[in-house]
């Protein structure tokens, strides 16, 4: 699942928990933006600022004001990268 807090103009904080590792090793965790639906990590992702066991959290910064953006959480391990359902936010104005 995944969520978000904290909008300004400029930034927001995404936080995210894992409900199911299908029992895989999962390396890396982060978030994918982009102004257009189903992001992924080929467009804007950062890797997580916060991981505990399976939660994870980051803040993103330098985002335009006014304007809507797609997120998702994303996780790899050997099996490949997997998402979560893609979610909106409005940065203010």
């Amino acid at each position: 699942t995944c969520s978000y807090e904290n909008i300004t103009q400029t930034s927001v904080k995404f936080m995210a928990n894992i409900e199911d590792n299908l029992g895989e090793n999962i390396f890396e965790c982060g978030f994918c933006w982009s102004k257009s639906n189903n992001p992924t990590i080929n467009d804007y992702h950062l890797t997580a600022d916060y991981r505990s066991f399976f939660y994870f959290s980051s803040e993103i910064y330098c985002l335009d004001p006014g304007t809507t953006y797609y997120f998702r959480a994303y996780t790899k391990s050997r099996a490949g990268v997997a998402y979560s359902f893609t979610e909106t936010f409005t940065t203010k104005e």
